[in-house]
């Protein structure tokens, strides 16, 4: 870039995409006026990257970073496709069901209330080669390392491109243009570059993100370290930064390969309004400048503009389930009860013969929408923090040498303009990303302000103006319980009745076993997403019945009762105490919710116990042994919970007149395996629950069809469940038995580059050992004690924490390996005396494994001390 896209300092913006432009501008600007005295150390030529120990070592690469091939332009020399940018990652870039990250053991910095959150996006960015360079001497300069950041770009940019068009077309109103996704990941890899990337992940991910981070400072070390006279004096942040603003270019060429005829939103090139084909200014500039702009609120207005989209559709859904579709109007209440017949003030509730999918729907909007409420308080807590702090690497960044210590980069930059301008403050910014078009385009439900929402004293988000107008989080009035008095359709809408004409009349009632029934519900801690998270303190003191479980914790106690068609209802409590303030759900309503929260769980329980239940080396480990149990204790009380929910099922009286007194479950069948599906698929209810019904509808298809064995489906669900534990605990035992000593490792697979033929896709996984080392790093994410469940008692105070540098967190695995005896005296011989052995073994470790064996020298038998060069 040579400075010349058009920006500047403003005193007011359009929007925040607008201030992401114009301040960053400012800052590209001072960073590429300064990095220019080096181009000719630092600005790396694709046409100049080299493959050290290759057929074509030389003048084998294409300067186009469109031409780039994994697997012939790359010097990642792991294996296994490992070179693949996307290998692993996630097909789906911009989901519909999933959203942000916000753990503070995944984002650096974050904390239990306050920190940024990661866009679904931003998890399966497409940088695996990176994450998997394994010899740092074969990318020890410039041209090389733009060779690897190009190349992942290229395929972040085409994966970005392939679904986002997908995406927009199922949507419409996504929010922002195609460059405007690219100038995110964009900037998220040159945060990974210069080392201010927040992302962290899972353990495994950490462990892959800090080798990430290990091999470029030793890279930018090696290309400082043969630069010396020039870049000597720069520390290493700078000797970063600046290459990545000399090389910037290239890499925005490469993530647009793909980007066809989109243009940039923003007016920020300098000789036209509007940036040119493929993303790009008319004289070749990158047009966004996105890059110099702290990632933390990047994210922020991702996450803005993605809650915004996703409200507008999950109310639309609500409205059409709750009020009616097609013109024919409807009202019907979160819990499946019938407005138009029911009077909470004379205690007759009705329950709607189509209300069902209200109830799905509502579900899932009043969960969803009371989780962005957390995120969007969690970042809003971070604003001031971060101006205050002006960007500092000094929280949650990774630990640098202390030459770094006085080069804060582009973030402090970026924070003294944003305190120059009138958003210093977290209103100001709040007001700006409320203006974000999918924001202003919702009409339904309130409008959207974030600048009013204020937290309240309870940790609740309510409005802050005097009218209470501000309904950003706010359960919509759609999924609100039925009014007190009946509502009628009148003049095309809907009017409740007056108080006055449904007076309550109090009268007593009795409630016999014969159509009432207690249903004891397990319930997962409440701000808890994690599964094993969620049932910990139940696995732990549950089957001892420990009051913090039962009384008020998490078993609570349903009461179920049938009084006539249409009017079975369930409340949370006795109906012998009921007052009419608690929420009456209908029973339909109250199953459906049950069932959904089984069949979810039932999926959470399986992946997150993947690595224990699929364990293919049959290896021990004493962890999965606590986790599989736990899971066993919880099929055993949902089956209890669910009995009694059947128990009810056959306690409707205008049912058994139907089928003459016969057996409920020719009834039951059919209602979970057929209507409940087909609920949940139409009013687009939990994924999760659909995903499972589906598989076990698959698995057990010809025994649901035997009415006689009165199975349900759930039932055949827990069956399932139950064989998947059976098989975790044969192989985990509760201690496990010490293995013989495992043999050594016999050395990695073979590089890329000859690996695989130009033109054939990479495949979906890796081997086999791979994928085991994986699920082992995966048991490890919980070892800290933050999932730590059915074994010894944990420090909670320390769940959850990021780990400290250097300690070794084992899982409790222990190897089995098999035992082959070798004569060591021969082996030794024969070493000694075969000169070309000691040759390749010193050249294994010295000239491959230099990053690994640091102090290795080969010498010749000459007595001579010089080491192979590492230019």
């Amino acid at each position: 870039c040579s400075g010349g896209v058009k920006m500047g300092p403003s005193t007011t913006y359009g929007s925040v995409k607008d201030l992401f432009d114009r301040i960053g501008g400012t800052i590209q600007k001072q960073v590429h006026n300064a990095a220019k005295t080096y181009t000719s150390e630092l600005k790396g030529d694709l046409s100049l990257a080299t493959y050290p120990g290759d057929e074509q070592p030389k003048e084998s690469t294409s300067p186009d970073p469109c031409d780039l091939e994994h697997s012939l332009n790359t010097n990642v020399t792991s294996g296994g496709d490992k070179e693949y940018p996307c290998e692993k990652r996630s097909n789906v870039r911009f989901s519909d069901t999933q959203g942000s990250e916000c753990d503070k053991r995944k984002i650096k910095g974050n904390k239990d209330n306050e920190g940024a959150c990661a866009p679904y996006r931003r998890l399966h960015l497409c940088v695996r080669n990176l994450e998997n360079i394994s010899h740092i001497n074969k990318i020890n300069n410039k041209h090389n390392l733009l060779l690897e950041v190009s190349l992942a770009a290229k395929y972040e940019g085409a994966s970005i491109t392939g679904e986002y068009t997908k995406y927009k077309n199922k949507y419409g109103d996504v929010g922002s243009t195609m460059c405007t996704m690219l100038a995110r990941s964009f900037a998220d890899i040159g945060d990974i570059v210069r080392g201010r990337d927040l992302y962290s992940g899972n353990n495994k991910e950490k462990k892959q993100r800090k080798q990430l981070e290990d091999n470029l400072i030793e890279i930018f070390k090696m290309i400082q370290g043969k630069n010396e006279s020039k870049l000597g004096a720069l520390s290493l942040d700078q000797v970063r930064e600046y290459w990545w603003e000399l090389n910037r270019e290239k890499v925005w060429y490469a993530i647009t390969c793909n980007a066809g005829s989109y243009q940039y939103s923003q007016p920020t090139c300098s000789e036209e309004p509007l940036s040119q084909y493929k993303c790009h200014c008319i004289n070749g500039d990158v047009p966004t400048n996105f890059d110099y702009v702290p990632q933390y609120l990047r994210w922020f207005d991702e996450w803005a503009e993605d809650f915004c989209r996703k409200r507008k559709h999950k109310l639309e859904n609500a409205i059409k389930f709750c009020r009616g579709d097609s013109g024919q109007p409807k009202y019907c209440d979160r819990y499946g009860l019938d407005c138009e017949k029911t009077i909470r003030a004379k205690r007759f509730f009705y329950r709607g013969e189509d209300c069902n999918k209200c109830s799905v729907a509502c579900d899932e909007y009043v969960k969803w929408i009371d989780n962005q409420k957390q995120e969007f308080l969690k970042q809003k807590k971070k604003y001031d923090e971060e101006i205050t702090r002006g960007g500092s690497k000094s929280v949650g960044r990774t630990k640098r040498a202390a030459s770094t210590e006085n080069y804060e980069g582009y973030e402090k930059k970026f924070y003294e303009q944003l305190k120059k301008s009138s958003y210093r403050g977290v209103d100001a910014f709040l007001g700006l990303l409320s203006k974000e078009t999918t924001c202003t385009a919702i009409t339904d439900g309130g409008k959207i302000d974030f600048k009013t929402v204020d937290v309240g004293k309870n940790g609740d988000s309510v409005a802050s103006d005097s009218n209470n107008s501000n309904k950003t989080f706010a359960p919509t009035e759609y999924c609100d319980p039925c009014p007190l008095c009946r509502v009628t359709w009148e003049n095309g809408k809907w009017n409740d009745k007056k108080d006055s004409e449904c007076v309550e009349v109090k009268q007593e009632k009795t409630y016999p076993d014969f159509n009432t029934t207690t249903i004891p519900v397990l319930t997962p801690e409440e701000g808890q997403s994690d599964i094993l998270q969620k049932y910990k303190t139940f696995c732990k003191n549950g089957a001892n019945g420990e009051k913090s479980v039962i009384d008020g914790g998490q078993i609570k106690n349903w009461q179920c009762h049938y009084e006539d068609t249409n009017r079975n209802n369930c409340i949370l409590g006795e109906w012998k105490t009921f007052t009419g303030e608690k929420d009456v759900r209908s029973y339909h309503s109250f199953f459906y919710g049950s069932f959904t929260e089984m069949l979810k769980d039932s999926v959470e329980w399986r992946e997150k116990l993947n690595s224990c239940i699929n364990n293919k080396s049959q290896t021990c480990k004493e962890l999965c042994h606590g986790k599989c149990k736990c899971y066993e204790r919880w099929v055993e009380k949902k089956k209890e919970e669910f009995k009694k929910i059947k128990d009810h099922f056959g306690k409707q009286g205008d049912l058994l007149k139907d089928i003459n007194g016969g057996d409920p479950s020719v009834i039951l069948i059919p209602t979970l395996s057929v209507n409940f599906q087909n609920d949940m698929i139409v009013a687009k209810g939990d994924p999760n629950a659909i995903k499972r019904i589906k598989e076990v509808l698959e698995k057990k298809k010809y025994e649901l069809e035997d009415y006689s064995k009165k199975e349900t489906i759930i039932d055949y669900m827990f069956e399932d469940d139950l064989e998947e534990i059976k098989k975790c605990l044969e192989t985990h035992k509760e201690k496990c038995e010490e293995p013989p000593k495992p043999k050594p490792s016999d050395g990695g697979s073979p590089g890329a580059r000859s690996e695989n033929p130009a033109g054939k896709g990479p495949p979906l996984t890796g081997d086999a050992g791979e994928e085991e080392e994986e699920e082992d790093e995966e048991d490890k994410d919980e070892v800290d004690g933050s999932d730590e469940v059915g074994g010894s008692d944990v420090d909670e105070e320390k769940a959850g924490d990021e780990e400290p540098e250097g300690v070794d967190n084992t899982d409790g695995t222990v190897e089995t390996a098999t035992d082959t005896s070798v004569d060591v005296c021969d082996t030794v011989k024969t070493a000694l005396t075969t000169p070309d052995n000691l040759t390749e073994a010193c050249q294994q470790k010295y000239e491959y494994g230099r990053e690994k064996f640091p102090n290795w020298k080969c010498i010749p038998t000459s007595g001579a001390t010089t080491a192979p060069s590492t230019s």
